[in-house]
């Protein structure tokens, strides 16, 4: 669907933001699943704390424990970026994601922050 729409489908701001990305980025997934199954995965965001959003509604819904993937994508594999309801949402190619891995806790971040 992405494909065959090309950039018509984002706003023009949108495709303004996707332009001025780094040609590699990272970018996070709030989930209940695996890592590989994040893979798999077509939706993304650049904010973490959107992605935490996301695997805090995942656990109250489905009752498992929400998590949060991170990993960095080339530009050049991302269809579509979003930023309407302010998720800052980048749908990309499936298995495009690298180096998927457990990100680390925002909570965990701003306490080493705070640390240094």
């Amino acid at each position: 669907m992405f494909t065959k729409a090309g950039p018509d489908v984002m706003r023009d701001e949108d495709r303004e933001t996707l332009s001025r990305l780094p040609s590699r980025f990272s970018v996070y997934r709030g989930t209940i699943g695996t890592g590989r199954q994040a893979l798999w995965s077509l939706s993304w965001t650049t904010q973490q704390s959107v992605a935490a959003t996301f695997a805090g509604l995942h656990h109250a819904y489905d009752n498992k424990p929400g998590v949060v993937f991170t990993g960095t994508v080339s530009k050049i594999d991302v269809l579509a970026y979003f930023s309407d309801r302010q998720e800052s949402e980048v749908i990309v190619r499936p298995c495009r994601v690298r180096g998927i891995r457990l990100a680390e806790p925002l909570a965990d971040k701003a306490a080493q922050a705070r640390a240094e």
